[in-house]
């Protein structure tokens, strides 16, 4: 397998994924993708504080 490199921030997290990941993604239906992401986007939410809450909104306006 093949690695793909990305770059190293100073702080955060990376993900690294192999080439026969990426093909296997590539493969999944736009609408399944779709679906996984709301499903998160529901999880998320039901398990946020009220502060991360505003914080994430902050972050989607564009205020952060």
């Amino acid at each position: 397998m093949t690695q793909i490199s990305a770059y190293r921030p100073a702080e955060g997290f990376v993900h690294s994924y192999t080439l026969d990941q990426l093909r296997t993604f590539k493969g999944v239906p736009a609408a399944d993708k779709l679906r996984w992401l709301e499903e998160m986007r529901d999880l998320l939410e039901r398990y946020q504080t009220p502060q991360a809450r505003a914080l994430m909104q902050r972050f989607r306006q564009g205020v952060l």
